[in-house]
């Protein structure tokens, strides 16, 4: 602000070097800038005006109002005749990828993934097999991304996700009943179950 000015108007001055930025990063970064000045000072009635004395400053809005219109519009839907896959997302092809590599069935597997966790029933308890099986089915056919695998369709060379469809009969998880004795064989089981390079398979 320049007191000696007598437009009363708030002028500043970015100065950046080109060599880090480019004319057009320079000017939008000046016309947010001034966008957040004008949401605090402007009189215009167009312009949506934060009063800092009740508003946190987070609620000052860094989008130029063209952006937000055009975010506004944009609107993603899933295809209708694409119903239970899709292009894999950057997670999980890093995910593919680093099976690929460790897991290859001509190389040695670790299982990098596995995650085994014990839980010991109280005294007298029981606990039904059948429940415990129908429990964790539900589980999955409820969140369908425990039933998303990975394939590389070599026709459009990519690598695509797809959702088990659990009415077609599949067997969506492997349930496998161990008996034990003594200490020495749990910890056998649970070594076995920690390194088994199965437990964690994305692929179809």
């Amino acid at each position: 602000y320049n007191p000696m000015s007598n437009d009363d108007m708030l002028s500043c001055r970015f100065v950046c070097s080109h060599d880090l930025f480019e004319d057009m990063t320079v000017t939008k970064i000046a016309r947010r800038f001034q966008y957040l000045i004008e949401q605090l000072f402007s009189m215009d009635s167009n312009i949506n005006q934060t009063d800092i004395l009740v508003s946190p400053i987070t609620k000052l809005s860094l989008l130029l109002p063209e952006e937000a219109y055009e975010m506004e519009r944009i609107v993603f839907c899933r295809q209708p005749d694409i119903m239970n896959e899709a292009p894999a997302s950057y997670a999980q092809a890093r995910i593919w990828l680093d099976e690929r590599i460790r897991f290859d069935s001509k190389n040695s597997q670790v299982a990098i993934y596995n995650m085994p966790f014990l839980h010991r029933l109280s005294s007298g308890g029981t606990l039904s097999v059948s429940k415990l099986r129908q429990a964790l089915q539900h589980v999955l056919i409820k969140h369908s991304a425990l039933r998303t695998s990975l394939y590389f369709d070599t026709n459009k060379n990519i690598l695509m996700q797809k959702i088990i469809d659990h009415t077609d009969n599949k067997e969506l998880f492997t349930f496998i009943e161990s008996t034990f004795e003594t200490d020495e064989d749990l910890n056998i089981i649970m070594h076995n179950e920690r390194g088994n390079p199965n437990n964690f398979n994305l692929l179809i």
